[in-house]
């Protein structure tokens, strides 16, 4: 879900960042005067992105068809001005034997003080109205996330290369568990034999109750159905791999499904080769778990 798009036609440019999260969640930073536009750019990359922390740049040219328009109002200026004469006559500040006149003195008022002076120079909202700009961000942005989920293709994948490696030695290990299931049980019988022929020595061997303790063995040890379950669960992460959507979520579940099905044949298993098995699935089913998560 990494990915980087951006897009510039005029003064209009937007950029979009993706990185790996479980949920789509957006931010955007826009200019004040189009605080307006962050739903809107919202509501499209939501439209084609379904997961990954998304930050969205929007930058419009100060001479653009965006830029405020300032106003100074003089009426409002000369005011403070009248005001400041007033102060001056207050306080007995004016020097005659200067020869300076009146009006000279307080128009020597600096641009930063009319600029700090509230109401004197205000910004206006440009006339373009927000139909209008954003029949102009709307194609810019809809380019930068072209650009971006190109490029999130094109490590999807690589990412699907190596989890379908992993899916590869997962399968594996599972076929070696197939085989070796049928002998643990008949291992488990000539042990069995062994033990009660030490036990009872010189006294008969009841081979109903040696037939008996093995069907039951056979039942609490039987993995043909986690064997099943788990090699139905590889096939369909493969399809959904091959469908190249949006699967992450999908692809989540059934990673979680794999190792509990790995769990429960790791529990059942009571033969070192079985359980060494078991161990290789589980790391193949954690890296596939932490590739996933990278998945949209």
């Amino acid at each position: 879900m990494t990915g980087y798009g951006g897009a510039k036609l005029g003064n209009i440019s937007v950029e979009f960042k993706t990185v790996n999260h479980r949920y789509f969640e957006f931010s955007a930073r826009v200019p004040r005067d189009c605080l307006w536009a962050e739903e809107k750019l919202r509501a499209l990359a939501q439209s084609r992105l379904s997961r990954g922390k998304t930050d969205c740049f929007l930058r419009i040219d100060s001479q653009g068809i965006s830029a405020p328009k300032v106003r100074a109002d003089e009426a409002l200026a000369a005011e403070y001005l009248r005001a400041l004469a007033a102060l001056v006559d207050a306080n007995s500040r004016y020097d005659s034997a200067a020869g300076e006149t009146k009006s000279n003195k307080l128009y020597g008022v600096s641009a930063q003080s009319f600029m700090r002076m509230p109401g004197v120079i205000t910004l206006e909202p440009p006339d373009t109205s927000a139909a209008e700009l954003w029949e102009a961000i709307g194609p810019v942005a809809e380019n930068a996330l072209d650009e971006l989920i190109t490029m999130r293709a094109r490590e999807g994948e690589r990412l699907c290369a190596d989890i379908s490696a992993h899916l590869e030695l997962l399968e594996n290990a599972l076929g070696d568990i197939a085989k070796l299931a049928p002998d643990t049980v008949q291992a488990y019988r000539e042990r069995l034999e062994t033990r009660m022929r030490e036990v009872l020595e010189n006294y008969g061997i009841d081979d109903a109750r040696i037939l008996t303790e093995t069907a039951v063995f056979a039942e609490k040890t039987a993995v043909d159905e986690e064997i099943s379950r788990l090699s139905g669960h590889i096939a369909q992460m493969r399809q959904y791999l091959a469908a190249h959507g949006a699967a992450g979520r999908k692809l989540d579940f059934l990673t979680q499904e794999m190792n509990r099905e790995a769990n429960t044949i790791g529990s059942k298993a009571l033969d070192s080769a079985v359980t060494g098995r078991v161990l290789e699935m589980k790391s193949e089913i954690e890296k596939i778990r932490e590739q996933v998560q990278n998945i949209e």
